[in-house]
């Protein structure tokens, strides 16, 4: 299924702006870190507010990792 989704998704990117291939690894990137929040939150059964949870993905899509790590 991610793999599907990955080639529809990156035979639509503008080779003039970043290649096939990096758009194919931000899309896993993105999809991979959202799963392993998921997953985690799971874990923690659910311990934070669903809220907080959109807060931090949201922040991470917008901004990257860097500034919650520094």
């Amino acid at each position: 299924m991610l793999h599907h989704y990955v080639t529809e998704t990156t035979s639509n990117s503008r080779p003039d702006r970043h290649t096939k291939e990096e758009v194919s690894y931000v899309i896993t990137c993105a999809i991979g870190s959202t799963i392993g929040v998921l997953h985690k939150w799971s874990r923690d059964n659910f311990n934070l507010a669903p809220e907080v949870i959109a807060d931090i993905l949201s922040e991470v899509f917008l901004s990257g990792m860097l500034p919650l790590l520094s």
